[in-house]
């Protein structure tokens, strides 16, 4: 597996697996639309989409856009876990360590507009919390899912994970080259610690073993 491409070869390869398609991004407004809209009305929901849809599109963002909540989002069970998985990179500044707690506020400030109960707003700021370390921490089941569907790219195919690997790298280009990739190996290391990246059945079944297989090797590149 080729963890770092050329310039040329990353841009296309970035480009096609994380693109969104005008079919896709319709699918996605209407999904976002059908779980806020019959609480809110169309106009908020609406509202609320056009502000998602710019945080996801911004600029600096090569990994965390709009790609990845179409693939989190199939993943996920429950109307907690589905708007967990909306706003839980709505704020993503790679310059910041807040990131995690910002997107959190945002959507509790979102979900009060959109007419959700307090008890599930707790909830998805808990979620969102959450991603920021990736550790079960006695959440509930459907928590759970949403962080293994957080990295269910690391289970992907040898090209799809060397794409997100160089799509990461964009992501963090205001760091050496050096800096990147202790990065990087603090955080492989820290997963493979674990008996089990994944928490839930499903996901160990699904993505466990691709998953060792593709951080095992880019531990070994990095090295």
């Amino acid at each position: 597996m080729q963890i770092l491409l050329t310039d040329c070869e990353s841009d296309v390869t970035n480009a096609s697996y994380f693109a969104v398609s005008p079919d896709q991004r319709h699918a996605l407004e209407a999904a976002w639309l059908a779980l806020v809209a019959p609480r809110s009305g169309i106009e908020q929901a609406a509202a609320w989409w056009r502000q998602l849809f710019s945080r996801y599109a911004e600029p600096h963002r090569h990994y965390h856009n709009l790609s990845h909540i179409r693939d989190v989002l199939p993943l996920v069970e429950g109307d907690p876990a589905a708007a967990a998985a909306w706003f839980h990179d709505a704020v993503y500044d790679p310059r910041r360590d807040d990131n995690e707690e910002a997107s959190a506020k945002l959507a509790a400030t979102a979900l009060r507009q959109l007419g959700f109960r307090m008890t599930t707003i707790d909830l998805v700021a808990q979620m969102i919390r959450a991603t920021a370390r990736h550790e079960s921490n006695q959440l509930p089941p459907q928590a759970l899912l949403l962080l293994d569907a957080d990295l269910s790219i690391f289970g992907s195919d040898s090209a799809r994970y060397a794409a997100y690997v160089n799509a990461v790298r964009k992501e963090f280009q205001f760091l050496s080259h050096d800096e990147f990739r202790r990065t990087r190996v603090a955080m492989i290391e820290r997963f493979l610690r674990r008996p089990q990246i994944y928490f839930t059945r499903a996901m160990q079944e699904r993505f466990e073993t691709q998953a060792r297989k593709n951080l095992n090797q880019e531990l070994a590149l990095s090295s």
